[in-house]
């Protein structure tokens, strides 16, 4: 079973937020110092977009000297759920020979390019 993330996004009235924010499960929570950071997420895929068609994502995320290739599949429904998968990388650009065992794995030696950074 390949690595899943599940994401839900919650719809809230105001008034259920703050009981949300005064509840006793928020308040045992740690949450560590607030610190900034530079980061830079490069979006890659074929030139004829061929990872978006097969539902798939591959991005790189800098951060300091830190790099991180993550692909993820496409999910839906209330609870997002979809496989990710996670590499450190050594460089910018994605390494698809990373991805072997992976839904990404037919793309091995693929042309990539950057299609959006943030």
């Amino acid at each position: 079973m390949p690595p899943t993330e599940t994401e839900l996004k919650l719809a809230l009235s105001e008034a259920a937020l703050h009981r949300l924010a005064a509840s006793e499960t928020l308040e045992k929570a740690t949450v560590d110092a607030p610190r900034r950071s530079h980061v830079v997420t490069t979006y890659w895929d074929t030139p004829d977009r061929a990872l978006a068609r097969r539902g798939l994502s591959l991005r790189v995320r800098a951060e300091d000297d830190k790099r991180i290739q993550t692909l993820k599949t496409a999910g839906g429904g209330l609870a997002l759920q979809r496989g990710e998968w996670e590499w450190p990388l050594d460089g910018d650009t994605p390494d698809l020979g990373l991805c072997e065992g992976t839904p990404a794995a037919e793309f091995k030696g693929a042309e990539l390019t950057p299609t959006l950074t943030t």
